[in-house]
């Protein structure tokens, strides 16, 4: 898979068009400077009584401005009863836009990647294609687009480092 660049893939990836009750909810965000150039990938994911993580909504613009991102993240917190928001705070473009998330009221812990991201990813390979969970939404299929094309010399892998990264946080806490 890796020198075919078909690492994950819709058969490979798990979906599910009725999300059981979720314990707890919680998103992560991989900020860019929304100049086309990178995608700023938020996942909003929750743990399920299964010990499976389920990804219920996703966005990840490439071009925008730190406001929409901001509105987002508080509409999510609106329908969600979201225990943390996590934003990748590893270069000047995370620090800046988790800043600007604290001075906008919202509740944000910053997360700081390590390793080599292509190895972090592929480490949880089996987990992410057996215990997480895709919900089939609009959304979510759009950024499961990203994720299909992830490889070690790929254009873009923000979205399954989001996910990576949520899977992190909950198998920190030992929820997974």
């Amino acid at each position: 898979s890796e020198l075919a660049g078909n690492i994950f893939t819709a058969d490979n990836i798990h979906k599910t068009d009725a999300l059981p009750p979720l314990m707890q909810y919680a998103i992560f965000c991989d900020p860019s400077d929304l100049r086309g150039a990178d995608h700023f990938a938020c996942v909003l994911g929750g743990i399920g009584a299964d010990g499976k993580m389920y990804v219920v909504d996703a966005f990840s613009p490439n071009e925008g401005q730190d406001a929409l991102m901001i509105e987002h993240l508080r509409k999510w917190c609106s329908a969600y009863n979201v225990e943390r928001i996590w934003i990748e705070t590893n270069g000047s473009i995370g620090r800046r836009f988790y800043e600007y998330a604290q001075n906008s009221g919202l509740d944000v812990t910053a997360w700081w990647s390590k390793d080599n991201k292509f190895e972090r990813i592929t480490a949880n390979y089996q987990d992410l294609t057996q215990r997480v969970v895709f919900a089939e939404t609009d959304n979510v299929q759009e950024y499961l687009g990203q994720v299909y094309t992830f490889d070690k010399k790929c254009a873009h892998d923000d979205n399954i480092d989001a996910v990576n990264s949520l899977w992190n946080y909950y198998r920190f806490l030992r929820l997974v």
